[in-house]
């Protein structure tokens, strides 16, 4: 898939100016605010007419995500464009549905269009922490990357970067229940400016300031201190506060003459939530991005969701998904045995030796791939199951801790699940690994690995079907399907 032909779409919490997302060629899709019972998108409303509606408004102002419809026809659009696939990165799911929104959009769009790849990624960011792994994604892309670069690279600058900032009032937070009146009245009686800083998907307070001035001080001291010396990308963000904002810039610009600066103004559906007068800084550090390692959960999300990109088109779910794993040891035939279940009932047929090639076209074999493997297949088997998607997972599996991951999996999904034992006489195994050639088999085991396994293999205890590959497979594969919708975890 060519890099530049790589969509990119985010949504407008990310706050990006204007001429990057020209430059860039972004694509947003506005998330929306409510005034009493008037919705209104990001940008329907001048920035006057919002805030003087902001100012006046007695009711909760509220925020929304975008539709699923909307997503969907920023997809659709893409595709008509000539896009060979859609990166489509929303902020924080912790903070917003907005990632669960697109991820429905991306399955009514797959349906219509199943060759044409949606990845929809949290960026685990808010404001200008999304917006840089926005663009962070974009310049990647235009630089050759491959879209797995790409949202690598968003996921790890969405957690580094960080974010600090002074509400001019915490009025419009009182508002929307976030901190009890008590605390704005007596904010506004001292005329304290408070300070917040977002780091690690949290936002905690950090200074209490009298002044405007003392305020960006200390906005100063927090980048400068959390920066620890190193070259810095800096957003001076602002909420109808372009004359602070410019203090604040050119403050960072004397402190950090190395910073790469970019001042931006929050979208209308951002200032919901901040009110007039909100000044501060997200940053982050491409040395320290490029150093930093990924979350484990975050690393088998990603690879998942890299996985199923290759699948290719999906089965139509079902109300109880069936989830049937093989078990055996290399050239029992279990590739074969698979393609022949599969011909005769509708999975997502996972073969592991194709899906360790996806993950590393030069594999290894290594203990650090092992387990970056199959954290990502048990990962995306839990996804495809929870979406009641059939599964046929083709792998060894011959240790019983291995197969316990599958058999919680199976019953956290509510699958009905088959284990099959696919064997084959030894000499037969033997003749087949020694004819093998390279290129001929996804799978690179050779008699060697095959007698390691042999050695380390723990008997099935549980109810399962064997079936032995080299005769006429066909009955044993009927009663399997036959019996499946009573076979339980």
């Amino acid at each position: 898939m060519t890099a530049k032909r790589i969509a990119i779409i985010a949504d407008s919490s990310a706050s990006l100016p204007e001429k990057l997302l020209r430059r860039e060629g972004i694509t947003i899709v506005p998330i929306s605010f409510l005034f009493e019972d008037d919705v209104f998108q990001d940008g329907s409303l001048s920035t006057a007419e919002f805030y003087e509606r902001l100012r006046t408004t007695t009711a909760v102002p509220k925020t929304t995500s975008p539709s699923p419809g909307e997503f969907a026809e920023a997809f659709r659009s893409a595709h008509e464009r000539g896009a060979e696939g859609v990166l489509c990165l929303v902020m924080s799911a912790e903070l917003s549905g907005t990632f669960r929104v697109a991820e429905t959009a991306a399955e009514m769009v797959r349906e219509r269009l199943p060759s044409f790849p949606i990845r929809v990624v949290d960026t685990g960011g808010l404001a200008m922490t999304h917006g840089f792994a926005v663009l962070a994604a974009a310049e990647t892309l235009r630089h050759g990357s491959t879209l797995n670069e790409a949202v690598e690279t968003a996921v790890k600058v969405g957690a580094q970067a960080e974010f600090v900032g002074a509400l001019d009032t915490m009025r419009y937070l009182a508002k929307g229940g976030r901190v009890p009146w008590i605390v704005h009245w007596a904010a506004a009686v001292l005329s304290i400016k408070p300070v917040l800083a977002w780091s690690s998907g949290k936002v905690r307070p950090i200074a209490r300031a009298r002044t405007t001035a003392k305020a960006l001080d200390r906005i100063i001291e927090y980048t400068v201190e959390r920066g620890a010396g190193r070259d810095l990308r800096i957003a001076v963000m602002h909420a109808e506060a372009p004359h602070r904002a410019e203090m604040l810039a050119e403050r960072v610009r004397d402190v950090l003459p190395s910073a790469e600066v970019i001042v931006t103004e929050f979208t209308t559906g951002m200032s919901v939530h901040t009110g007039p007068g909100f000044v501060g800084l997200a940053f982050y550090s491409p040395e320290a991005v490029k150093e930093g390692a990924m979350p484990a959960a975050k690393r088998a999300k990603l690879d998942a969701d890299a996985l199923e990109a290759s699948l290719g088109e999906l089965p139509a779910r079902k109300k109880a998904p069936a989830f049937v794993a093989l078990s055996g040891l290399p050239a029992t035939g279990k590739t074969h045995v698979a393609d022949a279940i599969a011909a005769r009932h509708p999975f997502a047929v996972l073969h592991i030796d194709a899906l360790r090639k996806t993950l590393f076209p030069n594999p290894a074999y290594d203990s650090d791939e092992h387990s970056r493997l199959f954290a990502a297949v048990h990962e995306l088997i839990d996804q495809l199951l929870g979406r009641n998607i059939s599964v046929l997972y083709d792998a060894t599996n011959l240790r019983e801790e291995h197969r316990q991951t599958l058999y919680e999996i199976g019953a956290r999904n509510g699958a009905r699940f088959a284990l099959v034992d696919v064997r084959a006489p030894q000499t037969v195994i033997l003749k087949r690994l020694h004819e093998r050639k390279p290129g001929q088999s996804d799978s690179d085991a050779g008699v060697e690995v095959y007698e390691a396994l042999r050695k380390s293999a723990d008997a099935i205890d549980r109810p399962h079907f064997v079936i032995e590959s080299t005769g006429d497979i066909g009955p044993a594969v009927d009663k399997i399907l036959d019996e499946l919708k009573e076979v339980n975890v």
